[in-house]
């Protein structure tokens, strides 16, 4: 019996079974004092505005943050058809006032980048997070569309600012025990390029997790697929989560403040793919003995609450078991909770 805690109530209108990795039943008193948090808009959020036949524009009301964030990273999961774009953008208010829209990325179906690094007063963008110079508490995002898209979710994943790790927040559990996803791990050494295979943590951890889904991708085509021509990486986590979309699930990039999060995703038949960061001895049992940015796959908790997690760094497709409190503080003290979201459409992400 899985026990019930503040991550886990029901949410008004929801089916049985809605993922809690949202959290949209705290009220915003709790949601103020959390290290991170996801601000979520679905299909009947927005309207795209149309300029002509081929081009639209989705242009976002000012959305108020439940605290003064310190950094934004954007993502959208959508559709796109044959020969169709998108160009993300978003901009924040800071004490300085509202800046303009900074460009985040852009996606085709065969071609994705994040753009050169962007400063002025306001804010910086670097790859896919944007850091406000000073804490914000607002921002728009703009979306670009040429062609025809369907978008089923847009997500801005944000981090409090001056937050600091609390580990008692982060270990907290649902009480879900020896629940392990049916997920084979995908190793990285799969590929003949040992230099590359170094670099694609990223599409090797999705690849292990759309093979669950039932989306028979090889290792190498999510490493193509998920490639930035601007910054000439695999890792950049919109283009990851776009990708997975475009596979036709719903896929987006969030922040998690808690382990009872990724509890809830595996109670629910999803597994979580996390980022981690940790020296070494930080994590034991890891094939990785030092890192500042590694993907694994949360596939579910041993009897104890151990993180069981598949790790494309192993040379065999077997699964980890890691330790908790190391976890996550590798995960949400380390990397801030970064983590992609992946769900069938039909069991939309609510």
């Amino acid at each position: 019996m899985v026990e019930r805690s503040v991550w886990d109530r029901e949410v008004p209108g929801s089916s049985p079974g809605a993922p809690i990795l949202f959290m949209r039943t705290l009220p915003p008193s709790q949601l103020a004092l959390l290290p991170a948090h996801n601000i979520l808009h679905e299909q009947d959020a927005f309207e795209a505005r149309i300029i002509n036949d081929k081009l639209s524009v989705i242009i976002s009301k000012t959305v108020k943050a439940p605290f003064a964030f310190d950094s934004l990273v954007l993502s959208v999961s959508a559709r796109l058809a044959a020969g169709g774009a998108l160009l993300a953008q978003a901009a924040v208010q800071t004490d300085e006032g509202w800046s303009g829209f900074y460009k985040l990325f852009y996606i085709s179906h065969g071609y994705k980048k994040t753009f050169a690094p962007q400063r002025d007063k306001f804010a910086s963008v670097d790859t896919d997070i944007l850091t406000p110079r000073g804490p914000a508490r607002r921002f728009k995002y703009k979306i670009t569309l040429l062609g025809r898209a369907e978008i089923s979710l847009i997500c801005a994943a944000l981090t409090r600012a001056g937050a600091r790790y609390d580990r008692a927040l982060a270990v907290e559990t649902l009480g879900l025990r020896d629940r392990i996803l049916p997920l084979r791990p995908v190793p990285s050494a799969r590929l003949k390029d040992k230099k590359l295979a170094a670099r694609v943590c990223s599409p090797a951890a999705l690849t292990a997790v759309l093979n669950y889904m039932g989306k028979k991708i090889k290792l190498s085509q999510a490493v193509k697929g998920v490639y930035d021509e601007g910054a000439k990486i695999y890792g950049a986590w919109p283009l990851n989560t776009a990708f997975a979309a475009q596979q036709g699930l719903g896929a987006v990039f969030m922040r998690c403040a808690s382990l009872a999060q990724a509890e809830g995703e595996v109670l629910r038949g999803r597994p979580l793919i996390v980022s981690l960061a940790y020296k070494e001895g930080g994590l034991k049992n890891a094939p990785v003995r030092a890192t500042a940015g590694h993907l694994v796959v949360i596939a579910g908790f041993d009897a104890a609450g151990n993180i069981v997690a598949a790790d494309s760094a192993a040379h065999t497709p077997a699964l980890r078991i890691y330790d908790r409190a190391q976890f996550a503080r590798a995960w949400l003290g380390n990397k801030r909770g970064a983590a992609y979201a992946i769900a069938p459409l039909k069991n939309r992400l609510d």
